[in-house]
């Protein structure tokens, strides 16, 4: 039964914590659930990426709904820019593609690509927290940090795969995803993809009118 928002119990356990195990007791009970949307137009799918469920949770409502990953919310986002967004996992990322190849080149309700989105977002707060040093004048240099390195690396290859024109498409400021990287600071690899795969963006100004390189300069990776 939903609530006065139209959200089931199978919503609140996707957003709220919930094991594999609970949701999948759920969905037995409930198999529709998965394809029920609230006011907002989230599916339990939507639910569970906004508030970085636990991979086989988010794996467990794709399959038990796949076309949920072509589904958008009233605020024009499909799951895989709430999976950029939130920094989901390549898993995530890769099923969410598998499911909906087009995700990787439809816009949001904000005009951003999924690649603007990924580029642009950071890892939640609690990582950063757990991964920081205990002396805030060290750098990064925990397992963490480089697991966060290399997944980035890998939700950006497996949206460049899905759609190698992304690297060449403004945002609606004007930024390419190379100028995205640079100005927060995306894993050498990461800046590497961009321009094997659109080697022209060296020489693309933003809407600021700023090159790649000025970008870099001024976050201090020049």
């Amino acid at each position: 039964m939903k609530d006065v928002g139209g959200i089931l119990p199978l919503h609140t356990a996707a957003g709220y914590g919930a094991s594999a195990a609970v949701v999948a007791a759920l969905l037995a009970a409930y198999p529709a659930g998965a394809a029920a949307c609230n006011r907002d137009r989230h599916l339990p799918l939507h639910h569970a990426l906004v508030q970085n469920a636990a991979d086989d949770v988010i794996l467990l409502l794709l399959r038990a709904h796949p076309p949920g990953a072509a589904a958008t919310d009233t605020s024009g986002n499909l799951p895989i820019h709430l999976a950029a967004k939130h920094q989901a996992s390549a898993n995530v990322v890769d099923a969410l593609l598998a499911a909906h190849l087009g995700g990787a080149a439809a816009r949001s309700g904000s005009g951003s690509l999924p690649l603007h989105i990924a580029l642009e977002s950071k890892p939640p707060a609690e990582t950063i927290a757990m991964s920081a040093p205990l002396d805030p004048g060290q750098p990064r240099t925990t397992e963490s940090s480089e697991q966060e390195k290399d997944g980035s690396e890998k939700v950006v290859a497996a949206l460049l795969r899905a759609s190698s024109a992304a690297a060449a498409a403004e945002n609606r400021r004007g930024d390419l995803p190379l100028h995205l990287a640079l100005r927060h600071e995306a894993a050498p690899g990461v800046v590497r993809r961009l321009l094997a795969t659109y080697k022209e963006a060296a020489a693309r100004r933003n809407g600021d009118g700023a090159l790649p390189l000025h970008v870099a300069v001024v976050n201090g990776k020049p």
